[in-house]
């Protein structure tokens, strides 16, 4: 893969197969006429670009993307797979590792429409994050060279290592193998995080078509290293350190 070129790293599809058993289920997740109704979520209105590939194509160029990562949406909850066949997997591969908010349960009708994407999927982010320090961190490295990326920014979970070091824990070690995706934050919480995380760990999402581009005025330096460089580096391991440019804490104005 060429990935010297802008990638979202974070995009939803629902291929035609898909479309058509979600519209013959009876309970979410289901799709009903133009409403996609999800456990613990809002319904939401599902168009062209929840399916359409040439429709999503052009959407992209006109984020100025070359290439998006696409998945199934994990909240739909049909992508479980169990570590023992996940492993072998992205050895083989050698791909990195997604880390996404799952389904959640929570009564409908009864809290705002946006609760579910900031409250139950960031606190999942949050102890997925920690999950991760406390054992591919901290202990002993099971897959040393695994390369993962967590999506909403961790949950913002490096920002706590004051906390956790108050509360007797070790603190949390940089590595250059985990990354963390944007949807939804803006330049300035991005900064912030990157001041706590390895240089060039940050890399460009927007979780189309549930979320739009956020991230919209960055300098021109700092656009290509969580755009082009570091997701090329999420993609095909670090096979050299980032640069100045490629480190957002450098490069970002101001």
């Amino acid at each position: 893969m060429d990935t010297a070129q802008p990638i979202d790293v974070h995009q939803h599809l629902v291929p035609p197969a898909l479309e058509d058993a979600l519209r013959r289920r009876g309970q979410p997740p289901l799709l009903d006429g133009d409403t996609l109704h999800r456990d613990g979520c809002a319904p939401a209105a599902f168009g062209p670009g929840h399916f359409d590939v040439e429709a999503r194509v052009a959407q992209l160029e006109e984020d100025g993307c070359a290439k998006a990562l696409i998945s199934l949406s994990s909240p739909l909850g049909l992508e479980y797979l169990p570590p023992e066949e996940a492993w072998p997997l992205l050895d083989h591969h050698d791909k990195p590792l997604l880390i996404h908010p799952g389904p959640v349960s929570l009564p409908a009708g009864q809290l705002p429409a946006w609760w579910t994407a900031v409250v139950p999927f960031v606190a999942q982010q949050h102890a997925a994050w920690h999950a991760w320090h406390a054992w591919q961190v901290a202990g002993p490295q099971a897959h040393p060279d695994l390369r993962a990326c967590f999506v909403a920014l961790a949950g913002l979970a490096p920002l706590h290592g004051d906390r956790v070091r108050a509360r007797g824990g070790s603190g949390f070690a940089l590595t250059g193998n985990v990354y963390y995706e944007t949807p939804s934050y803006r330049e300035r919480t991005v900064a912030l995080l990157q001041d706590n995380v390895a240089a060039g760990a940050i890399v460009y999402g927007s979780d189309r078509p549930y979320a739009q581009p956020s991230l919209t005025g960055l300098p021109a330096s700092t656009s290509d290293a969580i755009r082009v460089a570091n997701p090329g580096r999420l993609l095909t391991g670090p096979s050299r350190k980032p640069t100045h440019q490629e480190a957002w804490c450098q490069t970002r104005s101001g």
